[in-house]
């Protein structure tokens, strides 16, 4: 459910893109008005006895003078803020979809089981090497694993044995 100031905000962002700010300043500076024209009445009434011509004057002016260069600028930037928060959370939402399929993607690697090449985002096949220093911070060095030097160097022994196998 939502909350009173959220549905007043809805409110007033559906008037206003419904009839605009000129409208609705004149709008509020009517009710302004005519509230101003009823509390001067009465108090007139009740403090002098009658009421007076300068009176209702003053207090028709007085709001028609103040009110609505002020309740323009706060319904323009009204709008504007929520339009603006529309938009943030329009890109917000788009941005965490991106996010959820780069989360999905990032786990997978199309790599060729033949030559070991990585393919990449535009479809193109590079060696592994040149996948990783391209997309990382880092310098690869190359070497022979123990099962490579016995197999392409069987007279070769080396110094240091194998570590144990992995866990994965």
């Amino acid at each position: 459910m939502p909350s009173p100031n959220k549905s007043y905000s809805l409110f007033l962002v559906n008037q206003l893109t419904l009839h605009g700010a000129n409208t609705m300043v004149f709008l509020a500076t009517a009710g302004i008005v005519m509230l101003s024209l009823v509390i001067t009445s009465v108090a007139l009434a009740i403090f002098q006895g009658y009421v007076d011509l300068l009176g209702i004057v003053i207090c028709v002016a007085a709001p028609l003078l103040i009110f609505p260069l002020p309740a323009r600028i706060f319904f323009t930037t009204y709008l504007k803020l929520y339009r603006t928060e529309e938009d943030l959370r329009i890109k917000n939402c788009e941005l965490e979809q991106a996010l959820r399929e780069v989360k999905t993607l990032s786990g997978l690697l199309p790599i060729c089981c033949s030559c070991k090449k990585i393919r990449d985002d535009q479809g193109y096949w590079s060696e592994v090497e040149d996948y990783f220093c391209d997309r990382m911070d880092l310098q690869l060095t190359h070497g022979f694993c123990p099962e490579c030097v016995a197999r392409l160097y069987p007279g070769l022994q080396s110094a240091a044995s194998p570590p144990g196998p992995r866990p994965c």
